[in-house]
């Protein structure tokens, strides 16, 4: 049997080609080493021989022979491009196909395994390691060549295209060529393929991978922006059209390109992923401007005269950008940014370094979802500002109109309920709320238009009325408190209720204002103190006596020429509706003093004891400058709530209390509040023009002060001397 095995492989056929594995030749080499192989197997042989080596040695170096006999042949061919201008072009498209084309001949096949195993050859490792060699060295060089082509013509967009396309094409080649020649060797001969270094021959062909994906997304979006400029769905169960599915399509085909490039350096595939990530945001982007470019130009912000109504295509724009809008969410997982991250971390052993790559990254994501919430929120706006047209026609029914009828109300119901189907139906249910949100904050701004200024009370009544069935009726559409309650809205509902009240309420709305500023703002400028005891007692049928003793006056603001004043104060009780019994009364006139001492004690008797806990009723003291030609000047006020006086024994005096410095201020004009209603009010209501015409006199006659004006005042009349 030995003799017969070495005879045999003295005669192998030369013309029996070993690689590639063709069927043909697999079965050749088979029939004519049958009875050899047949032979191996019996069970004939010492363990410790090896009967099948001579064959071996010889189909071993046949199977050398062919395999570097058939590489070396392909890859001559791949150098015959020498007479073509930039012949590395030709030259790596050869390479391409070439690598595949090892690939599949290096891709084990159990039968031809099987046989070689017999012979106690591996046939695919060994194969593997020749081909491996000569392609790694064709492919090193040509990647070198390429980036020297690539720099060249850097600033032709085509040629750079062509080439990123082919590199990546080829650096797929790699990537599968090397896994399965990986397979075929042992773990400890890895480190014996150069085609293992793939990666590193690609780093600087990956900028312009990059480069070519932004330009192919863009070029993407225009196209579909091109072919779908009539907004048309996809399917009538689907809610946005083609031009968004192609967009997202487009973001999904780089993501995944970019997840079967698969770098294992950590630098390289985290400025990957930052870069893409850069990509698809700004694509998201520019496709939104785009959108919002094209409602421009079909006269979308042009303010038309006939009735608005939302229409399947503008919810299917708005559907369009939060459709690609919701693929920014997706990236962190698709790009796998924290694993990447985390080995940045551990390639430099700096946890920092990880942790500002990603929130970079969140940065991009964050700087790009603004940007488009607001461009959505201006195609939002622009809805409401669309819609306010019609609802302020049918708000005027009952603002303007007949605000006495209830059902007033109802046409801006059906109008509102009609386009909010439409909306609801027909919008993401993400952007739903951004719209009825939008049109609420309308409303709330048309109707503070609208409502008529200076009416009776009654009126504001029926408004509040309308309003509350408004805030119902969009809590129930859906919209939540939080958004409800928006500024527009709150001012409205206070308009609405300051308008309210009756006159006297507006007048203890306003006094207790100007009592609270007393007590809780420090004026802006500083016009003196009053010294004041205040107290009272019990009196029979519920009522009380008042005591108010006004002391002395310090650092009160000088009115005359020489910077000094004659002062008195000026005790009354507000509002005059409440206390029109109780007559003003005042102290005596202290001449040529910014500190005089009164000691005046007065009275105000029968005050219902319930008025000393009305919110608003007060104690009002006025100081006025004494003038012998003309009228008095105000110098400034005190208001003190009655709520704060204390009670005493009948048998004690006002004495007996603790004295309280007051800082004198001077009102002001109000622009807004009681005031402002009672201005408006007073075309009308004889109480309210009483109450304007007195306050005026203290707010819009305020002579400016002749004394030292500064902080410096109180410190030279020390030098000047007091005069009391």
């Amino acid at each position: 049997a030995s003799g017969y095995i070495r005879t045999l492989s003295k005669h192998l056929d030369s013309n029996l080609e070993l690689f590639p594995p063709y069927l043909d030749n697999i079965n050749a080499l088979k029939q004519k080493f049958s009875v050899s192989i047949l032979l191996l197997e019996l069970d004939l042989w010492d363990p410790k021989s090896s009967p099948h080596s001579p064959l071996s040695q010889k189909i071993l170096l046949k199977l050398q022979e062919d395999t570097d006999r058939w590489i070396s042949e392909k890859v001559s061919l791949i150098f015959n491009h020498d007479a073509v201008q930039d012949p590395v072009i030709p030259r790596m498209t050869s390479l391409v196909e070439l690598t595949n084309l090892a690939s599949s001949h290096c891709l084990p096949m159990g039968v031809v395994s099987n046989l070689y195993n017999t012979l106690g050859i591996g046939y695919f490792r060994i194969v593997s390691f020749c081909v491996e060699k000569k392609i790694s060295s064709v492919m090193r060089g040509l990647c070198q060549e390429l980036d020297a082509y690539q720099r060249k013509y850097h600033q032709y967009n085509v040629n750079i295209t062509y080439s990123s396309r082919l590199a990546l094409r080829m650096y797929f080649a790699a990537k599968k060529f090397y896994s399965i020649v990986r397979d075929n060797v042992s773990r400890r001969d890895v480190f014996r393929l150069t085609i293992q270094q793939y990666q590193d021959w690609f780093l600087d062909a990956l900028a312009f991978w990059l480069q070519t994906f932004r330009s192919e997304c863009l070029n993407r979006i225009e196209r579909a922006l091109e072919i779908d400029k009539d907004v048309v769905v996809t399917h009538s169960l689907v809610k946005f059209s083609n031009s968004s599915v192609d967009v997202k399509a487009c973001f999904a085909q780089i993501t995944e390109e970019w997840r079967q490039i698969d770098y294992h350096d950590p630098d390289a595939a985290v400025m990957g992923i930052i870069k893409i990530t850069d990509l698809i945001c700004d694509g998201t982007r520019i496709y939104t401007e785009k959108i919002h470019a094209m409602m421009e130009k079909s006269n979308f912000y042009d303010n038309g005269e006939k009735q608005f109504d939302i229409t399947e295509r503008l919810c299917i724009t708005l559907n369009n950008i939060e459709h690609v809008r919701q693929y920014l969410k997706e990236l962190p997982i698709l790009l796998d940014w924290e694993s990447v991250c985390m080995l940045l971390s551990t390639k430099h052993e700096n946890d920092d370094i990880g942790n500002k790559a990603i929130s970079t990254l969140s940065r991009l994501i964050q700087s790009s979802q603004q940007e488009i919430l607001m461009k959505c929120a201006q195609l939002i706006t622009q809805i409401g500002e669309k819609m306010k047209i019609d609802m302020a026609r049918f708000m005027e029914l009952f603002t303007q109109k007949t605000p006495e009828k209830a059902s007033s109300i109802d046409q801006l119901f059906q109008y509102l309920s009609t386009n909010l189907r439409t909306l609801r139906e027909r919008l993401f249910e993400s952007m739903y709320p951004h719209i009825t949100a939008q049109l609420w904050k309308t409303i709330s701004n048309l109707m503070e238009e609208q409502v008529f200024v200076g009416e009776r009370p009654e009126y504001y009544c029926q408004m509040k009325q309308f309003l509350r069935a408004l805030t119902s009726f969009f809590a129930k559409d859906g919209l939540e408190e939080d958004k409800i309650q928006i500024e527009e809205y709150k001012k409205l509902k206070d308009r609405l209720e300051m308008n309210s009240l009756s006159t006297e309420e507006l007048m203890l709305e306003y006094f207790h204002s100007l009592a609270d500023e007393i007590v809780n703002e420090t004026p802006s400028e500083f016009l003196g103190n009053l010294a004041v005891k205040l107290s009272y007692i019990e009196e029979t049928r519920g009522n009380v006596t008042i005591f108010v003793k006004v002391i002395r006056g310090s650092d009160l603001p000088g009115l005359d020429h020489s910077g000094l004043s004659d002062p008195y104060v000026v005790v009354s009780l507000y509002p005059k509706t409440m206390f029109g019994h109780n007559k003003p009364q005042k102290t005596k006139i202290i001449e040529q003093t910014l500190n005089p001492v009164f000691n005046t004690t007065f009275q105000f008797p029968n005050v219902p004891r319930e008025y000393l806990s009305v919110r608003g009723a007060v104690l009002l003291l006025s100081v006025l400058d004494h003038d012998k030609i003309g009228s008095d000047d105000f110098a400034g006020e005190v208001s003190i709530h009655l709520s704060s006086i204390t009670p005493m024994e009948m048998s004690a005096t006002v004495d007996s209390k603790p004295a309280v410095m007051l800082p004198v201020k001077r009102p002001t004009s109000q622009t807004e509040g009681p005031y402002k209603v009672l201005v408006e009010r007073s075309s009308w209501d004889k109480i309210a023009k009483l109450f304007i015409t007195d306050r005026r006199r203290f707010i819009e006659k305020q002579r400016k002060r002749t004394d030292l004006n500064s902080k410096m005042a109180g410190f030279l009349s020390f030098f000047r001397g007091r005069k009391s």
